[in-house]
């Protein structure tokens, strides 16, 4: 192989790794991450505490609610915090801290503000 050749074939490599590297730079792939491990159990089966049908008619399964505690809330309102129970848990799911099935509902903080826009 002449020495001309062999030059020109590592300025060939050297430009195109040149060329990348200013491309990763200044124009950066997206890299994803790998978020799709478990989710967290107490929050895989929210259950509203108004729910009412307590067996569903399409599968059969139980739906139990157990009020807890009522927090006070502003002019006589408030919130009542409850344990749920399905009984159409599978083997694949693990148990939350409160029992195999049952999951505690906190509730949440929602904010909304009048005339300006939520960020």
């Amino acid at each position: 192989m002449s020495l001309e050749r062999k030059y020109s074939i590592y300025r060939k490599i050297a430009v195109f790794v040149a060329i990348n590297m200013l491309v990763q730079i200044f124009a950066p792939t997206a890299v994803f991450a790998l978020t799709g491990g478990p989710a967290s159990p107490e929050f895989s089966s929210f259950e509203p505490v108004a729910t009412t049908n307590m067996v569903s008619e399409f599968s059969g399964d139980l739906t139990y609610n157990l009020p807890v505690i009522n927090i006070p809330g502003v002019n006589g309102g408030g919130y009542a915090m409850s344990l749920s129970y399905h009984s159409g848990t599978t083997l694949e799911e693990e148990a939350s801290w409160v029992g195999y099935g049952w999951s505690l509902n906190p509730g949440a903080i929602n904010r909304g503000k009048k005339g300006f826009p939520d960020d």
